[in-house]
């Protein structure tokens, strides 16, 4: 009977070892896809901080003017699949590039250390990015596999903004994803 409870032990074990790799390998493409995107999602951010000041402030622009300063930096990068920066507090507003874009449910983030400092949140998606956008949407990237940044930062009592941006993920870095 005690070589039944050390065989389980054993088992369990292993199995567990198992589930740790696996975890640390997926960890490690959801940092290599992330690596050459980090430095773009940071410069997006501070430009999304910078464009909620704008609604903060006296003159405020409309929603569509708004919508087109914020993601003009964005606009033309060619892996980009989407963007949403979405703003809670007293206002409440949501803005998607492609417009309806929206922060994706049911993600499975990870935390992502930052060079200099802080973390942001990232997912590696296989099965197609979680976020409605037009099939003609730059050649069907929403429906390839993609990498999801996103961070949500205070910005004052009861309030917060969060930015996303979704990526068109590189094959090497997925190869091992999908023939799993």
């Amino acid at each position: 009977m005690i070589w039944l409870k050390w065989s389980a032990i054993g088992w369990l074990c292993c199995v567990l070892m198992l589930g740790c790799d696996r975890d640390d390998s997926e960890l490690d493409r959801l940092l290599a896809a992330a690596a050459p995107h980090l430095d773009a999602f940071i410069k997006f951010e501070v430009w999304a901080h910078r464009a909620e000041d704008a609604v903060a402030g006296p003159s405020r622009p409309g929603v569509e003017a708004l919508a087109e300063a914020t993601f003009a930096p964005v606009r033309h990068a060619e892996d980009l699949v989407f963007a949403v920066v979405a703003h809670q507090g007293r206002e409440k507003w949501v803005m998607g590039f492609p417009r309806g874009a929206a922060v994706p449910k049911g993600v499975p983030w990870q935390p992502i250390q930052v060079p200099g400092g802080g973390t942001v949140q990232g997912a590696l998606v296989t099965t197609g990015c979680p976020v409605d956008v037009p099939s003609w949407w730059r050649d069907g990237a929403g429906a390839g596999p993609c990498l999801l940044l996103a961070r949500k930062t205070s910005r004052g009592p009861g309030a917060s903004l969060q930015v996303v941006l979704g990526f068109r993920a590189a094959a090497t870095t997925l190869q091992a994803v999908v023939t799993e």
